[in-house]
């Protein structure tokens, strides 16, 4: 009579439970990691795909993470996103690396979403950039000549996938309710709005339009008396808030034009690790090669530098909040972040086939490396229980030695190599089971995979 030994017994119900565990993990597959610098972009990324009902949160190694799945012609997306504790690309790459680290290398696509400064006169408030060029203006070496410092900057960039820039390029919009979210004055309209109101002496209150065309009156007022243009007590206008109101004038002879319609631009953003309220930054940066930058900010190019290490896609989607300066906007700070979340989304829908690799999608995944092989799964673990048995075998069907990754679970090991002879490997479970056998000649489990 044959006596099973306890431990044996525990540690295959262990072994079936890893099977399990690995097979639902894979029903929860994550195929795009979408990054926010902070909670208020990550906020607005939740209320896409109708909010509530798509995205749902959970805890991930401690993280706080919502996933939704998106559905696409090619397939369906499966998102998780998260939010950094504080800005800059420290903690951009930092977060992003414990999240891929769970994922076992799942992670098909990074992303970020959120807002950043824009050039005056080239974007306007609200307008949402995908980044075709991401630099790091500020990484390079200061040097003193003649006692002179300057700064030498390096010209690294990143681009993203020509596949997914060319999507970025065709990128059609269309009627989207949020845009209906977008303040209708901007507060420099309203700026000339109310200048135009005093240069005809007219007092602003007394105008029946004046909540439509000034509904942020206090900031207007605040701004105009930090650019000097209005005196610290009441409304005169000042020496040169007369000259500004003049110009103003001369130059809209038929009232003033509205604020531009919201558009989308392909275009740079470079990233500093430092906020910036220097109003000509953008020609500082053009002045070093980077002419045609739209936007900068504190995160982008670190994304941009790791999935370029990691051969994993990295797609930026940035709106406009400020313009790097003094005066800020934060009338449009919602709705950027809301703009740009929006924006991603359909471009992910866009490139779903670009991003889904057929092969290795979730349902091939499942459907035929894990379910039938399950008991052969769960056998090998049983025979080849540690890691130089496996690797011993494995090198002896004709494998590698560099295939064997060194997991501390052998059910997770044999897992990852099963999918591997299943997808191409120089390795095939034929070849696997025909060498076992040599080992185990009477092994009726491995006898049925030949």
């Amino acid at each position: 009579m044959s006596i099973i030994k306890p431990n044996i017994v525990l540690r295959k119900q262990v072994l079936i439970y890893d099977l399990e565990f690995n097979a639902i993990q894979l029903f929860n597959m994550t195929d795009v990691l979408i990054i926010c610098a902070l909670r208020d972009e990550y906020n607005a990324l939740l209320q896409t795909l109708d909010g509530e009902t798509s995205w749902k949160e959970e805890i991930v190694d401690g993280w706080t993470v919502a996933k939704a799945k998106i559905e696409s012609p090619s397939g369906t997306l499966s998102l998780m996103a998260t939010w950094q504790n504080f800005m800059g690309r420290d903690q951009a790459i930092a977060s992003t690396t414990s999240l891929l680290q769970q994922e076992k290398n799942r992670i098909k696509c990074i992303c970020m979403t959120g807002i950043c400064a824009g050039r005056r006169g080239k974007v306007h408030l609200g307008d949402v950039i995908f980044a075709d060029r991401l630099w790091s203006y500020d990484t390079g070496k200061s040097v003193v000549i003649d006692g002179v410092e300057s700064f030498q900057g390096d010209q690294l960039q990143f681009r993203p996938n020509p596949k997914i820039l060319q999507r970025m390029q065709s990128f059609n919009l269309n009627e989207a309710n949020w845009l209906n979210l977008r303040p209708v004055y901007s507060l420099d309209y309203q700026e000339k709005w109310l200048l135009s109101q005093l240069i005809e002496g007219n007092k602003p209150t007394d105008n029946e339009v004046f909540r439509t065309y000034c509904p942020s009156f206090p900031d207007v007022i605040k701004r105009l008396r930090k650019r000097n243009w209005i005196t610290a007590q009441g409304f005169e206008l000042t020496e040169s808030g007369l000259e500004e109101a003049t110009k103003l004038k001369e130059e809209n002879l038929f009232g003033l034009p509205n604020d531009p319609d919201f558009s989308l631009h392909i275009a740079p953003i470079a990233t500093g690790n430092t906020v910036k309220e220097d109003d000509q930054i953008f020609n500082h940066l053009a002045s070093r090669d980077m002419r045609k930058v739209l936007g900068i900010d504190m995160e982008a190019s670190g994304l941009a530098a790791l999935g370029e290490i990691l051969d994993i896609p990295v797609i930026i989607s940035k709106a406009i909040s400020d313009y790097a300066d003094t005066f800020k906007d934060d009338t449009y700070r919602h709705f950027a972040s809301r703009a740009s979340a929006e924006c991603l989304i359909k471009l992910l829908i866009n490139c779903a086939d670009l991003i889904l690799d057929r092969k290795e999608s979730n349902e091939l995944i499942i459907e035929d490396s894990i379910a039938p092989h399950t008991t052969l799964i769960n056998e090998l673990s049983n025979l080849y229980y540690d890691v130089n048995s496996i690797r011993s075998i494995w090198v002896k069907s004709g494998g590698k030695p560099s295939d064997i990754s060194n997991m501390s679970n052998i059910s997770d090991l044999w897992f990852e190599l099963i999918h591997k002879a299943n997808n191409g490997s120089n390795v095939t479970i034929n070849d696997l089971v025909k060498n076992m056998l040599i080992d185990f000649p009477k092994n009726q489990s491995l006898q049925q995979y030949l």
